[in-house]
């Protein structure tokens, strides 16, 4: 077994501050991609990632430029103001105030100019953030659901596993059987994949079809026979539009 990390709890009177420390083991190309992350200057530490987690707060980070919050000066505030009469923009109400974005930040790729915001009242403006749907913030590339679609595809039960037994085995004659294994299993599947894979969004939606036209995954109800001649159809489940 090899360690890769080793965790500490900081206390106050041992250690003057308290907190979890975590001492990582370097990965081997750790001085190339310290060195990756000094040249390209964007604001980024070094962490002792590896490649792939280096390439993913790189990613992140860049998709993420230029959404930095950006607030309203006094000037700013006197003309938003002027331009809804000193009102609620949502409901028209008089008093107290606050400057919302009408487009949260993490989900606008626009600029936050006077035109991005908007008086809101206290009342209005907690109903808006109560409603707003909730990401995960910390990763840009997930895939975001709507719920009717994540509860017909998530929640649906999993496709039945590409196994097929013909007959019960002969153990005393194993020697003279024959066995036939899948060419790509998922890893190199997704490695070697030669179509488009899709991510969800909360646009997306599941609808029923009767004709041959095909969406990007397709949940097949054919009733299973054989393994053989359906060609490593195992049953009902979710399928890409090739295997479709």
């Amino acid at each position: 077994m090899t360690v890769r990390a080793m965790s500490y709890n900081c206390t106050q009177r041992l250690d003057g501050c308290v907190g979890l420390l975590v001492v990582h083991l370097m990965p081997e190309n750790w001085m190339e991609n310290d060195l990756w992350i000094e040249k390209l200057d964007i604001g980024i530490v070094y962490q002792g990632q590896g490649m792939a987690g280096t390439s993913l707060k790189v990613l992140n980070h860049l998709i993420r430029k230029g959404r930095e919050r950006v607030y309203l000066d006094g000037e700013a505030k006197a003309k938003l103001l002027e331009k809804y009469d000193y009102k609620c923009g949502k409901c028209g109400a008089r008093g107290a105030l606050e400057f919302d974005h009408i487009a949260r930040v993490s989900d606008s790729h626009s600029e936050q100019g006077i035109d991005a915001f908007m008086p809101s009242c206290i009342a209005c403006h907690a109903e808006k953030t109560l409603l707003e749907f909730r990401k995960h913030e910390d990763d840009e590339l997930s895939s975001h659901f709507e719920k009717v679609v994540w509860d017909q595809y998530v929640l649906t039960p999993r496709s039945p596993p590409l196994v097929y037994k013909a007959k019960e085995l002969d153990v005393a004659g194993i020697a003279g059987c024959e066995i036939v294994d899948v060419r790509r299993y998922r890893m190199n599947a997704l490695l070697n994949n030669s179509h488009e894979i899709h991510m969800f969004c909360p646009l997306d939606s599941i609808v029923e079809r009767t004709s041959l036209e095909l969406g990007d995954l397709c949940f097949v109800t054919k009733k299973y026979t054989s393994c053989i001649t359906q060609l490593g159809y195992t049953g009902p489940g979710w399928m890409h539009r090739v295997q479709a």
